[in-house]
């Protein structure tokens, strides 16, 4: 265990914001769990660690001292694995759907560098909205969404689409709870299902209406 003072001034700056954020509710009596910390080392390398934080209190209730617990972070096991993964991968808060954790293949779906994509509601890119409204009503009641074929576009490019088969699963990342979603771009299969199907409809068209122009000849040569 070690003071809230010493914590701080060895973490990263961005790890220093996100327990600077928290602290008031230690302040104020609460425990904070598992927030994902980076820790600077003495050659300037960095430790990745969970933190557990709580408060120490007098006899009267008052607040003395903030403690921590210092865990090794899986989270960073998983940063790992998800970056080098094939297929899109994003980690959005679920109270704002922002970006916290994107991999190359995400940025390359919505066409976006990693910067802009984490400026960005993920509902925006959804063509339909509701659809997006749905999944996130499932994984707040504790649901597991797989294979959902969503369409998305870019909001400042209405027209050009692309299809995903998408799961989505709540995790707890870097202390809130946030939804991790795999998205395969299936946009060439959707596209060639499509042709197949407008194909398949004209010819049953063009059949119908060459059985149609056939039927009086038919007639005809009967009554001959």
């Amino acid at each position: 265990m070690c003071s809230s003072d010493l914590l701080t001034a060895l973490l990263t700056d961005a790890s220093r914001q996100v327990f600077t954020r928290e602290f008031p509710r230690v302040r104020a009596g609460e425990s904070v769990s598992n927030l994902e910390m980076e820790f600077v080392r003495k050659d300037g390398g960095r430790l990745p660690l969970l933190v557990t934080a709580k408060a120490v209190l007098d006899a009267q209730g008052r607040f003395v001292q903030g403690r921590a617990v210092l865990q090794r972070s899986q989270q960073h096991t998983l940063r790992r694995i998800l970056t080098a993964a094939p297929m899109a991968v994003r980690i959005a808060r679920l109270s704002d759907h922002h970006v916290v954790f994107l991999n190359t293949a995400y940025t390359d779906l919505v066409k976006r560098t990693a910067e802009e994509a984490k400026r960005v509601d993920v509902r925006q890119y959804y063509v339909d909205p509701a659809a997006f409204d749905q999944i996130t009503r499932r994984l707040r009641a504790g649901e597991t969404v797989r294979n959902a074929l969503v369409e998305l576009h870019r909001p400042e490019d209405p027209v050009e689409r692309v299809w995903a088969l998408a799961s989505f699963t709540v995790i707890d990342f870097e202390g809130e709870p946030s939804a991790l979603a795999w998205l395969f771009d299936v946009t060439e299969l959707q596209l060639a299902k499509r042709a197949s199907e407008e194909a398949s409809l004209t010819k049953s068209r063009s059949e119908e209406h060459t059985s149609e122009l056939q039927s009086p000849c038919n007639l005809v040569c009967r009554l001959l």
